[in-house]
């Protein structure tokens, strides 16, 4: 009765927010047509019949590159029907590039008659949500039709964790269902206080550690040396917020007044910012390349990253990296992408999204928190005077990643459980 009352209450809540949702849609009718169709689940037939159907769920663009070589590996043991939800564009744009799949889609919203024709259209033997990606009504009308829920490489963050408990009550009856395949014990002692059932939670690591390549091929070393040639130091700051360009332009310039060589890229993570960036960079009269200009026009000291899904290869042409959303209050993004390629890693203080990941890091020496552009600058200076230690920093951080890797087969065990080899 209770869980019949909240379904009621959380339906009504969406179907006032549903006609709002359908006039901002209709302003950029001819741009996101196709998202408004999938949104709603209205989905091409499926074209396959007797193969299992696994649907994966990655949010953004950061998680569908986590989950896909996830989704290869189970391709290689168990011949089934993949299905791929994004839930934005710049996810939707890397998946359709990268991601060899039998139907990539929009999730639709989690309204419980739309869940109820998607699951109906796709017809899956198990739904794989990445992360943190807890949808009432997916959950429910799973549980409604035998689906199994399994959320891999699960983290419920710091930040979110209050709101989550002080809903308890909600979650509880949400997540009865759900297998979820935690990070870390942290992650898995956070679970279970929101409501998750003890016997359906396991620690398995974080998959996106797995995923992550020590080395680029040699047409990938050779595309970093046409976009980035010569060896002058390079700081990179990937996925970068508003705030943090400022900090990372004045530490910049001035060391650039010791290290005469030293150049910068800046990439943003939300590639809508680069006009807000390039107009700030105006104002302050500073020279600077776009990536997309590249290599047509040589490179000016500092370069804006314009372009999606090439963050990895500048990093491997990086010095140093600077990872954001650690200085503005963001939580962070993936810190051991670049420890993977043997690069120094500095980061701010804001780690709730990535602390197992800094954690891992420092304990190794492998990395460096800073609390103040003051500390930053400092740090830099030293790394920059110090290339032994630099080096050595890099390989450390390297280490870390490969001693930790390990997760994706744990998880793909997990799986193996659920899926029937041929469907009757």
């Amino acid at each position: 009765m209770v869980k019949f009352l909240l379904k009621i209450i959380y339906n009504g809540l969406w179907h006032i927010v549903l006609p709002f949702w359908m006039l901002l849609q209709l302003f950029s009718w001819k741009k996101n047509k196709k998202e408004f169709w999938e949104r709603l689940a209205v989905y091409p037939v499926s074209p396959w019949e007797k193969k299992p159907v696994i649907w994966f769920h990655g949010s953004s663009l950061g998680e569908v590159l986590s989950l896909w070589p996830f989704m290869k590996a189970i391709q290689r043991e168990i011949p089934h029907a993949q299905i791929l939800s994004t839930q934005t564009s710049r996810g939707r744009y890397i998946a359709e590039e990268k991601c060899q799949v039998d139907a990539l889609v929009y999730l639709p919203l989690d309204v419980s008659y739309l869940i109820r024709r998607a699951l109906k259209r796709w017809n899956p033997d198990l739904v794989i949500l990445f992360e943190t990606e807890i949808w009432p009504n997916l959950f429910w009308e799973c549980e409604k039709q035998k689906i199994p829920v399994m959320i891999v490489s699960g983290r419920i963050s710091p930040r979110s964790f209050p709101r989550y408990k002080k809903a308890r009550f909600f979650f509880k009856n949400v997540l009865q269902n759900g297998y979820y395949l935690m990070q870390s014990q942290e992650d898995q002692q956070r679970i279970l206080e929101i409501g998750a059932s003890e016997d359906k939670v396991k620690i398995c690591g974080d998959i996106k550690l797995d995923g992550i390549r020590t080395i680029l091929s040699e047409e990938e070393k050779k595309f970093c040396e046409t976009i980035f040639p010569g060896a002058d130091p390079m700081l990179v700051a990937g996925s970068t917020h508003h705030g943090e360009e400022s900090v990372l332009l004045d530490v910049y310039l001035s060391l650039k007044k010791k290290y005469q060589d030293l150049r910068l890229v800046l990439a943003p993570r939300h590639l809508d910012r680069v006009p807000e960036i390039t107009q700030w960079l105006q104002s302050q009269n500073r020279e600077y390349s776009l990536r997309s200009d590249l290599p047509s026009t040589q490179a000016k000291d500092i370069v804006i990253l314009n372009s999606y899904g090439e963050l990895s290869k500048v990093y491997y042409r990086a010095s140093w990296v600077f990872v954001g959303g650690t200085i503005a209050p963001v939580g962070g993004h993936n810190l051991m992408e670049p420890a993977a390629l043997g690069k120094p890693v500095l980061f701010g203080h804001h780690i709730g999204n990535c602390r197992k990941q800094a954690q891992l890091l420092l304990e190794k020496n492998a990395g460096c928190m800073v609390y103040s552009r003051q500390e930053l600058e400092e740090k830099l200076d030293f790394l920059l005077s110090h290339p032994q230690e630099s080096w050595e920093m890099g390989r450390r951080g390297q280490d870390v990643v490969l001693a930790n890797q390990g997760s994706m087969q744990k998880c793909l065990e997990e799986v193996k459980k659920f899926i029937r080899i041929e469907k009757s």
